[in-house]
């Protein structure tokens, strides 16, 4: 159930991308039959990089039927820096 995705950091910034183009979660309820659950455990995502002092900005994910998840991390400083405002289309 591995994932299989592309890193990419910002030099000098506390932020980086992360493009998973395969998803063990997703593989996981597929294999489950349960795959009905699959985005509300995307929607996780926010809430756990939140609590590590993290800011999550994503529009695509791969639980909710598009070809990729499209991660952005960065931390909250980086967030206040840049004048992060979440995107409407967040999921």
């Amino acid at each position: 159930m591995n994932w299989y995705y592309y890193f990419k950091t910002v030099p000098g910034k506390d932020e980086y991308y992360i493009t998973h183009k395969e998803c063990g979660i997703c593989k996981l309820t597929r294999q489950e039959g349960c795959e009905e659950i699959t985005k509300y455990l995307c929607m996780m995502g926010y809430y756990t990089f939140e609590m590590q002092g993290a800011v999550l900005d994503r529009t695509k994910t791969l639980g909710c039927g598009d070809d990729e998840c499209n991660f952005h991390l960065m931390s909250r400083e980086r967030a206040d820096e840049i004048g992060f405002v979440k995107s409407g289309n967040a999921k």
